[in-house]
Protein backbone atom coordinates (compact mmCIF):
# COMPACT_ATOMS: atom_id res chain seq x y z
CA UNK A 1 0.00 0.00 0.00
CA UNK A 2 1.53 3.64 -0.85
CA UNK A 3 1.04 6.33 1.06
CA UNK A 4 0.52 9.78 -0.32
CA UNK A 5 2.90 12.27 0.37
CA UNK A 6 2.79 15.83 -0.29
CA UNK A 7 6.15 18.18 -0.09
CA UNK A 8 5.49 22.15 -0.44
CA UNK A 9 9.06 23.56 -0.69
CA UNK A 10 9.52 26.93 0.90
CA UNK A 11 11.64 29.24 -1.80
CA UNK A 12 11.64 32.56 -0.36
CA UNK A 13 12.59 32.11 3.21
CA UNK A 14 12.95 35.95 3.89
CA UNK A 15 8.84 36.13 3.82
CA UNK A 16 8.77 34.78 6.82
CA UNK A 17 10.89 36.94 8.80
CA UNK A 18 9.59 39.83 7.34
CA UNK A 19 6.16 39.01 8.37
CA UNK A 20 7.61 38.43 12.13
CA UNK A 21 9.51 42.24 11.74
CA UNK A 22 6.30 43.27 11.04
CA UNK A 23 4.61 41.67 13.94
CA UNK A 24 7.28 43.04 16.28
CA UNK A 25 6.83 46.61 15.14
CA UNK A 26 3.17 46.19 15.13
CA UNK A 27 3.45 45.06 18.90
CA UNK A 28 6.12 47.92 19.91
CA UNK A 29 3.43 50.40 18.01
CA UNK A 30 0.72 49.38 19.97
CA UNK A 31 2.28 49.81 23.63
CA UNK A 32 4.32 53.10 22.17
CA UNK A 33 1.20 54.62 21.82
CA UNK A 34 0.39 54.38 25.39
CA UNK A 35 4.02 55.61 26.35
CA UNK A 36 3.44 58.84 24.15
CA UNK A 37 0.24 59.16 25.18
CA UNK A 38 1.35 58.82 29.21
CA UNK A 39 -1.26 56.71 29.78
CA UNK A 40 -0.90 53.59 31.85
CA UNK A 41 -4.13 51.75 30.71
CA UNK A 42 -3.06 52.21 27.11
CA UNK A 43 -0.28 50.71 27.53
CA UNK A 44 -1.71 47.57 29.09
CA UNK A 45 -4.16 47.43 26.54
CA UNK A 46 -1.46 47.80 24.04
CA UNK A 47 0.24 44.92 25.91
CA UNK A 48 -2.95 42.74 25.80
CA UNK A 49 -3.78 43.53 22.33
CA UNK A 50 0.10 42.37 21.84
CA UNK A 51 -0.40 39.13 23.45
CA UNK A 52 -3.62 38.22 21.81
CA UNK A 53 -1.76 39.73 18.02
CA UNK A 54 1.47 36.92 18.74
CA UNK A 55 -1.17 34.12 19.96
CA UNK A 56 -3.39 34.20 16.70
CA UNK A 57 -0.03 34.71 14.38
CA UNK A 58 1.18 32.16 16.02
CA UNK A 59 -2.06 29.70 15.62
CA UNK A 60 -1.97 30.45 11.83
CA UNK A 61 1.44 29.68 10.83
CA UNK A 62 0.92 26.55 12.28
CA UNK A 63 -2.18 26.05 11.14
CA UNK A 64 -0.97 27.14 7.70
CA UNK A 65 2.57 25.26 7.69
CA UNK A 66 3.77 27.07 5.22
CA UNK A 67 6.34 24.55 3.31
CA UNK A 68 9.84 23.11 4.15
CA UNK A 69 13.49 24.14 2.71
CA UNK A 70 14.72 22.44 0.17
CA UNK A 71 17.43 20.19 2.56
CA UNK A 72 14.48 19.02 4.56
CA UNK A 73 12.30 18.11 1.59
CA UNK A 74 15.38 15.93 0.42
CA UNK A 75 15.79 14.45 3.91
CA UNK A 76 11.82 13.15 3.83
CA UNK A 77 12.40 11.65 0.16
CA UNK A 78 15.54 10.09 1.53
CA UNK A 79 13.84 8.39 4.17
CA UNK A 80 10.67 7.62 2.10
CA UNK A 81 13.05 6.24 -0.29
CA UNK A 82 14.78 3.84 2.04
CA UNK A 83 11.21 2.85 3.39
CA UNK A 84 10.23 1.85 0.05
CA UNK A 85 13.22 -0.36 -0.74
CA UNK A 86 12.98 -1.92 2.89
CA UNK A 87 9.51 -2.80 1.90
Amino acid sequence: MRKEVRITVRTNPRLTVQKSVISILTITGLIGLGIIADSAAMQWAGFVLAFLTLFAVGAVRVARREGISITEARKILDELEAEEIAA
